[in-house]
């Protein structure tokens, strides 16, 4: 009974955790009423679970990945402050003409395809976006739409994409990056395809409604006068991409992610250094402290909830109850993939809970492909993980200065129908054709 009572709870604290999200109410608050019904439902010790469970998770996340998110923010500082943002935004303006938001989730896909993680590549390529929208008029509540579905959804998943969402499955079913070639590929570009009709039709409405992109008080201001040239503006994050996909003999990275972001930060300044107000260049620095703080805090919150739940007595019921799914196993493997995807709010996490369950369950299985289950958990982690609660969903509204109530729709529809419908397509595909490599 206590496991149902606690099962129950999980239910209650997960859509407690949604319906406080969309209502604006502050993230930790949420977070700290939801681990409670969590808590309190499964007769945990409050104190012992938070100070042990909750703040573990926590500050483990924020130990391993602060670094990162203060250079990633940084070098998109220090592009902005130069100018090569605007220059590669009026190029990209210039060539796609009134499309040139479509280059927006397809740069930051690309970027993420080579290696640079979803959150970093959001930080990247978000002045380029804003001096996008802004040269077109584009409402700014889409732009973390555009932001979000280029980095977590397409490019994370496509195969031999060097990103967590990839790796995970791949390697725990002992299978290489590239596992389900053709059904992968065709499922990635299919999300790209529906993504940038979707956003062009939600751009074209919302103009029509006379909306229009509308300034922050901390919007950095275009640069007046001459701008680097785009190809210049380029290789900072060309020096970066390169930087982390350096491998040694054995395939290991040879420079670590926050020596490549300085690398880029580096190459900015020195090819640019001219375009530098040298007291702007050090505020920028110190600014790039508490906003890196504030974007990891937010996913650290909902790591820290992730803990919570996997103490609870319910836990392993609610994972066997997924993986348990009748019908087809890729069905049951979707499903399970993108549940725990967006119970952890996040595609990663999910998949780290998943894939060993699953591994155990298959792998004395006859007449299963390991390269199919492989790639369809990698496209359907895309899915759910993006529902509010999601610490990178947060990251990206909170970088665009938007809110929930303004910016979620766009992105439920980019990177959680989007991806669900493709992970539907990579079944059928793997059903009907298992021989396809």
């Amino acid at each position: 009974m206590e496991t149902y009572i606690s099962l129950v709870g999980i239910v209650i604290a997960f859509c407690t955790l949604i319906f406080l999200m969309m209502r604006g109410v502050n993230l930790f608050i949420t977070v700290m009423i939801a681990s409670l019904i969590a808590i309190v439902s499964g007769n945990m010790n409050i104190y012992k679970t938070l100070t042990e469970n909750y703040m573990t998770g926590f500050a483990d996340y924020y130990r391993s990945y602060y670094l990162v998110f203060f250079c990633g923010t940084l070098l998109g500082t220090t592009m902005e402050l130069s100018g090569a943002a605007t220059s590669i935004a009026k190029w990209v303006t210039g060539k796609f003409k009134s499309m040139a938001y479509l280059a927006i989730p397809l740069a930051t896909g690309i970027i993420c395809y080579g290696g640079v993680t979803a959150i970093i590549s959001i930080f990247a390529t978000f002045p380029i976006a804003l001096a996008i929208f802004r040269e077109n008029n584009i409402p700014r509540r889409l732009m973390p739409a555009a932001l979000y579905f280029g980095s977590c959804t397409f490019a994370m998943i496509a195969p031999g994409a060097p990103q967590v969402q990839n790796i995970i499955p791949t390697q725990g079913f002992g299978v290489d990056l590239m596992a389900g070639t053709v059904v992968g590929f065709i499922s990635s570009i299919l999300m790209l395809l529906i993504g940038s009709f979707w956003l062009s039709m939600m751009i074209k409405n919302a103009k029509k409604a006379g909306e229009v992109f509308t300034s922050r008080d901390d919007d950095k201001d275009e640069k007046s006068g001459s701008l680097p040239s785009p190809l210049i503006s380029f290789i900072p994050m060309l020096v970066t991409v390169i930087a982390i996909n350096l491998k040694n003999k054995a395939g290991e990275n040879i420079i670590p992610i926050e020596y490549a972001l300085l690398m880029g930060i580096a190459t900015t300044i020195i090819l640019m250094y001219r375009r530098f107000d040298r007291a702007e260049l050090t505020e920028a620095v110190f600014q790039s402290v508490p906003k890196a703080a504030v974007a990891i805090f937010n996913i650290c919150t909902i790591v820290g909830f992730g803990t919570v739940i996997k103490s609870t007595p319910a836990f392993e019921l609610l994972v066997d109850a997924v993986i348990h799914i009748p019908g087809n196993y890729l069905v049951g493997v979707s499903v399970g993939t993108a549940l725990l995807a967006g119970f952890c709010g996040s595609a990663s996490g999910g998949l780290g809970i998943i894939t060993p369950i699953f591994y155990d369950i298959f792998g004395a299985m006859q007449g299963v492909s390991y390269a199919a289950i492989a790639r369809v958990m990698a496209i359907a982690s895309s899915s759910l993980d993006s529902l509010p609660h999601s610490g990178s969903v947060n990251t990206s509204i909170g970088l665009c200065g938007e809110s929930h109530k303004s910016a979620y729709i766009p992105i439920f529809c980019l990177s959680v129908v989007t991806p669900a419908i493709c992970t539907a397509v990579a079944v059928i595909l793997f059903t009907l054709f298992p021989g396809w490599p």
